[in-house]
């Protein structure tokens, strides 16, 4: 072996040998704990109605993982409402990108515990969203969270919808016009957007 490939090959072996060493020493980002308590979630506010305009989340950016008692592990989104009763509150999920959301919304009292749940079934489609209603009139025992989790008996289901459309033709001296309808279909899973809104209920 000649002395100028037997250097070659040594330089490489060391190139080699240092990548893998700086590689090893690298570490994926540390992945966000599973907590066991709701009380160790993070904190999203209910939008209040005519304050500001309200904005969708996406679930998989904001959802953190929780552990339940019985030692499962999903993705959840806790959100606080916080005007008193009696209060309405107003779950909508978007269909973006053909993805809908199946989400299944559990109001909670001010010690965590389970008031009322409503699977995904109880959502309205309403245009090209699904939306949910819900109030709390009982000032001894209000709603003042709402957890987010995702309904595993709707995953796979899908949405048909048909939407109109126009396109316009210029022409010498006008112009001619097409409308049409196109078939929308959308499914749903775990991954979409979700928005929450409280506003106040006046007693009569």
């Amino acid at each position: 072996m000649s002395t100028l490939l037997r250097y070659t090959l040594m330089l490489a072996s060391t190139g080699l040998a240092f990548a893998g060493s700086a590689l090893a020493g690298k570490s994926d980002p540390p992945q966000p704990r599973c907590v066991e308590s709701l009380s160790e979630l993070p904190l999203l506010k209910a939008h209040i109605k005519g304050e500001r305009s309200a904005k969708s989340l996406p679930f998989a950016r904001n959802a953190r993982c929780l552990r339940f008692s019985d030692g499962h592990e999903e993705p959840v989104m806790v959100y606080a409402v916080t005007l008193p009763s009696p209060v309405q509150i107003t779950v909508e999920v978007d269909n973006r990108r053909k993805t809908i959301l199946a989400a299944r919304i559990e109001a909670l009292d001010e010690h965590r515990e389970l008031v009322a749940a409503y699977p995904f079934d109880a959502f309205t489609r309403r245009g090209g969203h699904y939306s949910l209603t819900l109030f709390g009139n009982d000032p001894d025992r209000p709603i003042r969270y709402l957890l987010v989790r995702i309904d595993g008996e709707a995953i796979g289901r899908t949405d048909t919808r048909m939407v109109s459309s126009m396109a316009f033709f210029p022409l010498p001296g006008g112009s001619y016009n097409h409308s049409y309808e196109s078939r929308l279909i959308s499914e749903m899973g775990d991954t979409g957007w979700i928005e929450v809104e409280q506003s106040a209920l006046t007693e009569e």
